[in-house]
């Protein structure tokens, strides 16, 4: 399967790290424009697909190459939708240094259980599943979720929840890249109508 990756005028590393984006490599890449990544061109690993044709990124990714060649001009015909309903609230950290020491990722959670708390007030909501994202420094990602009877809010119990979900995995010697707290199924009320004021009242 193929994959795409896109970055303006800057080099590709991990966010927030000086390491590679893709493993196996000594150097980030600098690109200007577009960067496309294929596991089918390894002696070609990435290209401005700007430059490549219709005909050429359709047999390279399918149906879905004719997005790829209309966004990499800014042609983007989807409709808006500026008042589309959220389906979760979350926070996440991806870390500069992956975190190995317990005390360590426990207060990161901590934290992001704090940000989550004040998104939820902001938007005056609660929600009944907890889900918990770790990346580890290998890459692989998983999430652990647990649903309730009842709304939740309470900055108390996203944290328990949290920490209770992260207990529950098998971390090995592995260490960690990135933590992320969000709740969905959530309680967002009656749906409020949006006034468009004129510019001329």
């Amino acid at each position: 399967m193929n994959d795409l990756g896109i970055r303006t005028g800057t080099d590709i590393k991990q966010y927030g790290s000086d390491k590679p984006a893709f493993p196996g490599r000594d150097a980030p890449w600098r690109v200007s424009t577009v960067l496309f990544f294929s596991q089918k061109f390894l002696t070609e690993p990435y290209c401005d697909i700007k430059g490549r044709s219709l005909e050429f990124l359709v047999q390279q990714f399918g149906k879905v190459g004719k997005y790829y060649y209309k966004i990499a001009r800014a042609r983007d015909e989807r409709a808006v939708e500026p008042n589309r309903i959220r389906k979760s609230i979350g926070a996440e950290n991806s870390f500069a240094e992956d975190l190995s020491d317990k005390e360590l990722i426990l207060l990161e959670l901590k934290q992001i259980a704090r940000i989550l708390k004040e998104r939820l007030d902001k938007n005056q909501t609660s929600g009944r599943t907890l889900t918990l994202k770790v990346k580890f420094s290998d890459y692989q990602q998983i999430t652990r979720s647990r649903t309730f009877g009842d709304n939740i809010n309470s900055l108390d119990k996203i944290i328990a929840e949290a920490i209770a979900l992260f207990e529950a995995i098998e971390l090995g010697n592995r260490s960690i890249r990135l933590l992320g707290i969000s709740l969905s199924n959530l309680n967002l009320g009656e749906p409020q109508e949006v006034l468009q004021l004129s510019l001329f009242e």
